[in-house]
């Protein structure tokens, strides 16, 4: 592929300037309305930079270039950033709009009129791009195309992302198409699935599933917590590998899930078929052969004959590409998943569009997974349900003081306040952990209690809040020998068999002034299906993890959540805090006020991609499937 890379070679080339007041080109240039939002920091410098040298490419005079031409690109990049696949321009609709892209506080110091203007730029400088940046043709299926954007009618995609949605229809279809390979006994599946239905082991939606799952080659299984989505994949693959046609061959059965905790819990679900079946489980990284050396590696062709994902909504665009690419021809893939969860931390939500697909394309299997399962769940799950409609009053009713599962506290006057109430009171429950503890217990332990904030950075951010919970605990004195803390790895280290966001609980030795030789973490071993110790010095990068981002403790459940929302965290909508509130198993505490919650609720952030509209012209093999 043509101009790929851009970001990190003129990132590097820039990074030591001054992004404000050492801009050659604001010196060269008449663009009043770029420096104002630059001086401003409402612009960032690396996305100005980047859509400055992609439009200045090839032309021999910089100049030329028009301002409304760079607003567009920063506009395009800075969309790409935010997780879009692609921007939808019109004369009067943007699509994401400009409050989804810019928070209000970088916007405030611009007039209506010169909001109005920043809108009208970008759509009119959609119109001037020049031929040597854009495509405008519909031809190209898996080749990136020449330029770096393409555009189809009022879709613009930077080139890398078109091809990553091309690619991705492209095997999605062909997959498709196959059908599975490995024939089994459907009639036998049938009777056994009522014997399960009559004895209770099977709702009629599991069942239905799993009925599914014999005639198709991808089957989603979708649904909240609790409602069986892990206990329904696990008996599909019992009955699939039991009721097979060809019993002397060899069926290959994988588990993942795209991070180490969410395959551990899914290792946990399946842990009575593991030995009985050979199952594999690995991350999605582990099974693809991914590795941290940049997008162009190559990918390991699966063998399974059966390949379930767990947590799909997690996959972002790049690895969902790379799997439907490694699937073996005939296989069956099962997706899990709860499309209500949190957008990928990555570009696209790809699940999310392939579940919006079975409505209007029914050639593929879906199963919506409805009744919650676990009972001491429902009134967490009545108000996730009413969050996820978007429904802020009755939401804001089911928070009763008088409820001991949900309840609301108020931060305080100042961030100061809240702060220091907030790590005094999540200190001392984590410190109560520290008394007569054993050492196979302390995972366990350690998951009845986690507190939560959407934010990274600032005075409430997961960063600062770790730092003053660490200093409060590790400054009082403890009975034992040794402390327990929690962390989380942030670094995928494939010797260790750790991988980003695999959490454990690290033991340290008192008095803590001494040498570190001594010290050890403690983690789920997935090949062993128990706890393996790791010396300190042998530990890849880890944060702390009293406190984790929404993002973060995705895939994974505790006891008690402590959800923090201060003032920006509505930025990120209501599928962030239906995520967190569903990783409750007993009880959520909201610090934060009612107009907070309420904004939250209300905002809905819905990924852009033309996959719905694309899917349509591979309609010759949606009718060779059915």
């Amino acid at each position: 592929m043509k101009r790929t890379g851009h970001a990190k070679s003129f990132f590097q080339l820039h990074q030591q300037r001054s992004p404000w007041n050492q801009s050659p080109c604001l010196k060269s240039f008449d663009w009043p309305f770029i420096k104002k939002l630059l001086d401003k920091k409402s612009l960032a410098y690396f996305d100005f930079t980047l859509a400055r040298c992609l439009s200045s490419q090839e032309a021999e005079q910089e100049g030329e270039v028009d301002q409304k031409v760079i607003l567009f690109l920063c506009y395009l990049i800075l969309a790409s950033r935010s997780g879009h696949l692609c921007i939808s321009l019109s004369s009067d609709i943007l699509s994401p709009a400009i409050h989804q892209l810019w928070q209000p506080e970088q916007l405030h110091f611009l007039s209506n009129k010169e909001i109005q203007y920043l809108q009208a730029s970008i759509y009119e400088g959609s119109k001037l791009l020049p031929s040597r940046l854009v495509t405008r043709a519909d031809h190209l299926l898996t080749e990136g195309p020449p330029t770096p954007i393409y555009q189809e009618e009022n879709y613009f995609y930077l080139q890398k992302h078109w091809l990553s949605e091309s690619l991705f229809l492209h095997h999605f279809h062909a997959h498709l198409a196959t059908g599975p390979k490995v024939a089994v006994d459907c009639q036998a599946i049938k009777k056994e699935i009522e014997k399960m239905v009559n004895k209770g082991l099977l709702n009629q939606e599991q069942a239905a599933a799993i009925e599914q799952a014999c005639l198709s080659s991808i089957l989603f299984i979708v649904g909240g917590p609790g409602t069986g989505k892990s206990y329904t994949a696990a008996k599909l693959v019992q009955l699939l590998h039991l009721y097979r046609s060809n019993q002397k061959a060899k069926f290959e059965i994988i588990l993942a899930a795209p991070t180490g905790k969410a395959a551990a819990n899914l290792q946990k679900n399946f842990a009575s078929l593991q030995e009985r079946f050979d199952l594999q489980v690995k991350t999605l990284h582990a099974l693809l052969g991914i590795k941290q050396t940049g997008s162009f590696y190559p990918i390991n062709p699966l063998t399974a004959d059966l390949i379930v994902v767990d947590e799909c909504s997690m996959i972002d665009a790049e690895i969902m590409v790379k799997l439907f690419q490694a699937l073996k021809p005939g296989a069956r893939l099962v997706m899990l998943g709860d499309p209500d969860q949190l957008a990928p931390v990555g570009v696209g939500n790809l699940f999310n569009d392939l579940i919006r697909l079975t409505f209007t394309h029914p050639f593929f299997a879906k199963t919506l997974l409805k009744k919650c399962l676990r009972t001491e769940l429902k009134s967490i799950l009545d108000f996730a349900e009413e969050i996820k409609k978007g429904n802020a009053k009755k939401a804001l009713k089911l928070m009763d003081p008088s409820t001991k599962e949900i309840t609301k506290l108020q931060l305080g006057s100042s961030l100061k306040d809240a702060q220091k109430k907030l790590v005094s009171y999540i200190a001392s429950l984590f410190a109560s952990y520290h008394h007569d503890w054993q050492e196979a217990d302390l995972m366990q332990t350690f998951n009845q209690l986690r507190l939560l904030s959407p934010l990274r950075q600032g005075p409430l951010g997961v960063e600062k809040l770790n730092q003053l919970i660490w200093s409060e605990i590790s400054q009082k004195e403890h009975r034992s020998k040794q402390i327990a803390v929690p962390i989380t790895i942030s670094i995928n280290d494939y010797h260790q068999d750790l991988f980003n966001g695999d959490t454990g609980v690290l033991i340290r030795k008192l008095p803590l002034s001494s040498c570190l030789e001594k010290d050890y973490a403690l983690f789920f071993d997935r090949k062993e299906n128990s706890l393996k110790k790791i010396p300190f010095f042998c530990l890849p990068k880890y944060e702390l993890a009293y406190c984790l981002s929404v993002h973060k403790s995705q895939g994974s459940e505790f006891d008690k959540v402590v959800l923090v929302l201060p003032e920006g965290s509505e930025l990120f909508g209501r599928k962030m805090l239906y995520t967190a509130i569903t990783r409750a198993r007993k009880s959520i505490e909201i610090w934060g006020n009612d107009l907070i919650l309420q904004k939250t609720i209300e905002n809905v952030e819905n990924r852009l991609s033309t996959v719905e509209i694309r899917s349509a012209r591979f309609a010759y093999l949606s009718n060779q499937v059915s």
